[in-house]
């Protein structure tokens, strides 16, 4: 996982915002451009977070292996069962049980009529290894990811599993993806037009953003 700089990041975002203001942010004295910058990274974080969250796995890449425990509702290796995730979890990349027939990307919800249909007595319904399905779930423990189902029996272990962390910074850097950090840049500067009240740059900077992830969905559906 790439770390960046936060002060490049800074930098990045000081001059889209430059761009789009008419020149305005060179006529700053020390004191605004200070305060400019703090802004500015005080956005870094949660633009980081919604373009993670929000961004094509295609644009993330591999993220961070999780998994090593397995938890068996009923027999080790037959039915459902569950793994606890990191405290730090953001968003799941990869998941895929050694039985199964191909991975997983995108937990179902348990609000779902697809989740409900995990518990059918029906075993044609449910997940299987050829049709594998996970869920995001809340337990006392703390966050898990639920999968359904497997059939490989003793030793059936998680093949893959992959996930992208809640972003922080750690000593002045942060992790962006290469193929993110555009949309990082657009969305921190939004952010920081929003809270100088520059609406009208704010707006155009917002749908700048969408239309790069719009653009990325469309190639991998191409």
């Amino acid at each position: 996982m790439q770390l960046c700089k936060v002060s490049e990041l800074v930098k990045a975002v000081r001059a889209l915002l430059d761009e789009g203001d008419g020149k305005e942010l060179n006529r700053l004295d020390d004191t605004e451009t200070l305060r400019l910058d703090e802004i500015i990274r005080s956005r870094l974080i949660e633009s980081t977070r919604y373009t993670l969250a929000t961004a094509p796995l295609s644009m993330i890449g591999a993220g961070l292996e999780f998994g090593e425990t397995i938890h068996w509702y009923k027999q080790e290796g037959h039915g459902a069962g569950y793994v606890l995730l990191p405290k730090d979890f953001l968003r799941l990349v990869t998941f895929q049980m050694s039985d199964w027939m191909k991975e997983v990307h995108d937990p179902i919800a348990v609000t779902s009529q697809e989740y409900l249909l995990q518990r059918s007595r029906f075993s044609g319904v449910r997940g299987c290894p050829e049709r594998p399905v996970t869920a995001i779930i809340n337990l006392p423990q703390g966050m898990a990811l639920e999968f359904f189902s497997c059939t490989g029996g003793d030793g059936t272990y998680v093949r893959q599993a992959q996930y992208i962390p809640y972003p922080r910074i750690i000593k002045k850097r942060i992790y962006v993806p290469p193929l993110c950090q555009r949309s990082v840049i657009i969305r921190a500067a939004y952010l920081t037009a929003l809270t100088m009240r520059r609406d009208a740059l704010a707006n155009r900077l917002l749908q700048n953003n969408k239309d790069i992830l719009n653009d990325q969905l469309t190639n991998e559906h191409a």
